[in-house]
């Protein structure tokens, strides 16, 4: 970054004093309950739901999560939870839609690929027109789908000429 120009060198300079390697926390899922437990109490604080409780079946499903965004998406995702709650108990069916459904394994897609070649660009046309018919053409569903940005994705449907029509 810093020979790309985006990023002021002795700024650079200044940080870099010390390396810190903190692997992703899809790698650390023992520290997920105690990350899980520090954003709660801190949400049910900052928002008046201090007998706000947790069922295990959340816990679970949270800790079974890859979390791409690390740990500010595991804070933002508590803090939506709580806010969002009914006062009383943090349910599964409050735990959104997307963290819930496991991702597909590759092994179980199945592509045809013709001897004589095909284009990349061609395949990731299909799996974005297939997913976004999947969730009824919801843009935001569909990025989270796929585990893009919704702007990623709007950038890909122009890219391809994707609209409802197709």
């Amino acid at each position: 970054m810093v020979q790309e120009g985006t990023f002021r060198e002795d700024l650079y300079f200044r940080l870099a004093v010390i390396p810190i390697n903190l692997p992703p926390l899809r790698s650390r899922k023992e520290d997920i309950p105690l990350l899980i437990n520090h954003f709660f109490k801190r949400a049910k604080q900052r928002h008046g739901f201090r007998n706000l409780k947790m069922s295990k079946e959340v816990i679970e499903a949270l800790i079974k999560y890859d979390f791409p965004g690390n740990v500010r998406e595991l804070e933002n995702l508590i803090e939506r939870m709580v806010v969002l709650s009914d006062g009383e108990t943090l349910k599964i069916t409050d735990v959104p839609e997307h963290i819930l459904k496991p991702k597909s394994d590759l092994n179980d897609v199945r592509i045809d690929l013709p001897s004589d070649g095909i284009q990349l660009e061609e395949i990731e046309r299909e799996i974005i027109r297939r997913a976004l018919q999947m969730n009824d053409w919801n843009q935001s569903k569909t990025a989270r789908y796929l585990g893009i940005t919704r702007s990623a994705l709007i950038y890909r449907m122009k890219k391809f000429g994707l609209d409802k029509t197709d």
